[in-house]
């Protein structure tokens, strides 16, 4: 079905905008601005296309190495050709930086993937790239290929400021009631960091170390020359916006609320510059390894910021959203104690394999949620059982809420390849 793979992988660039595109189709170029397409049914050949609107709510379910980026880039880089712009609000591998680079996908992914459509090429797309000052430390060298910017306390609210210190964390109810006598006076707007670490100098030893933290590990600053709304701002003009993370993992095991919150204020900024209309435009939000950031049964700020954009709210500000995660029990979820649910809304779903497949439990609570499993075991399990365990790496099973009723309505999927580059 594909061009053969030994010329493919010999192709330069002129060869591969005429020769790596997927055969047997209609030859018209797509017209994204009515369906997006991101995929092809492996039986039948057919386009796998995705209908965008501000009701649209995707979930991308699958192991490490399944290829989960890899779709969504070619979900939203099809996305951006029909007017939509895109919001990357947890780049735990700063994917997004390759989406200004000319040539395409690397020569690996379109092994691994359909390639491109009749009448695609691949293309440049502007982005804008925020990274987090306190992360940028972390690099081996300063990163060229975004703009770091830094907070100061003037930028949060208190419910802000008690999260990033960790608050929730604090054994010392001691700590916790000197810190809020100290917000019930403190003016945050009019007030620098080192006044209020003063203050808790004065107030309580372990208070004093806790605040001192924030300025040590950079998390706040006393003056920024870059603001993540300075930052933000310039997704109205290049339409792709991430947010790096890359160094995420050195703040898993107790720190995971650094980040967490970092990810919530761009959300939070994301909405109010809509609002406001410094930004215009449908808008495509993705959250990548969301289970971390949206943790069921734990605090974290990203919850009540992404729980708004499934509201209608986010239906009047022209928002869709994309969750991509490894782990979708470890989400809110209609079978946890947590009280929201982010996997009943979902209208698309893509259950992908990568070197080992999804494990049952997780891709259980998907399909039953979806509507197409109703959880009694049996024939109907059975089925599900071998569907996905037919799978090969980078294959999925695609599911949507309104077509798809049972097992047999959803087809098994593979990827095409994201129109930008995408280093595979």
């Amino acid at each position: 079905m594909r061009a053969d793979l030994d010329e493919l992988l010999d192709a330069g660039p002129e060869e591969y905008t005429e020769d790596f595109i997927v055969d047997d189709y209609d030859p018209t170029p797509p017209d994204y601005n009515k369906r997006t397409p991101v995929a092809i049914d492996i039986d039948t050949n057919d386009v796998v296309e995705i209908s965008l609107d501000a009701t649209t709510r995707i979930g991308m379910f699958g192991p490490s190495g399944s290829g989960k980026t890899t779709l969504a880039k070619a979900l939203i880089s099809r996305a951006r050709k029909g007017g939509w712009m895109a919001f990357h609000g947890s780049d735990v591998k700063n994917d997004f930086r390759t989406f200004n680079r000319d040539g395409g996908a690397s020569k690996q992914l379109r092994k691994d993937t359909e390639g491109l459509l009749p009448g695609e090429e691949p293309e440049s797309m502007e982005r804008t790239m925020a990274l987090p000052h306190f992360m940028a430390k972390n690099y081996d060298s300063r990163p060229q290929y975004g703009d770091i910017f830094a907070m100061t306390l003037a930028d949060l609210s208190q419910t802000e400021l008690k999260f990033l210190a960790g608050y929730h964390q604090w054994t010392s109810s001691a700590a916790q009631e000197s810190f809020d006598s100290i917000l019930s006076d403190l003016d945050i707007e009019n007030s620098s960091l080192d006044y209020m670490i003063q203050l808790a100098e004065q107030s309580n030893n372990t208070l004093d170390r806790k605040l001192d933290g924030l300025k040590g590990k950079k998390l706040l600053t006393e003056r920024v020359d870059n603001s993540l709304r300075q930052v933000l701002s310039k997704m109205d003009e290049t339409g792709v916006f991430s947010l790096g993370l890359k160094t995420w993992r050195n703040y898993l095991g107790g720190q995971e609320h650094f980040f967490q919150f970092y990810s919530a204020k761009a959300l939070r900024e994301l909405k109010s510059m809509i609002d406001n209309n410094t930004i215009e435009g449908n808008t495509i939000v993705f959250m990548d390894e969301f289970h971390k950031l949206a943790p069921q049964g734990k605090e974290s700020l990203v919850k009540d910021e992404f729980q708004d954009l499934y509201d209608i709210s986010a239906r009047q500000k022209g928002i869709a959203t994309i969750i991509s995660t490894q782990r979708p029990t470890q989400l809110p979820n209609p079978e946890n104690l947590d009280d929201l649910d982010f996997i009943s809304d979902l209208t698309d779903v893509f259950l992908m394999r990568g070197r080992t497949p999804l494990n049952e439990a997780q891709w259980k609570i998907i399909v039953k949620s979806m509507g197409v499993y109703d959880g009694s075991g049996g024939k109907q399990l059975t089925k599900w059982r071998k569907k996905m365990q037919s799978l090969e790496r980078f294959e999925g099973v695609y599911i949507n809420s309104q077509s798809h009723h049972s097992v047999e309505d959803c087809p098994k999927i593979r990827t095409l390849s994201p129109l930008v580059a995408h280093p595979g």
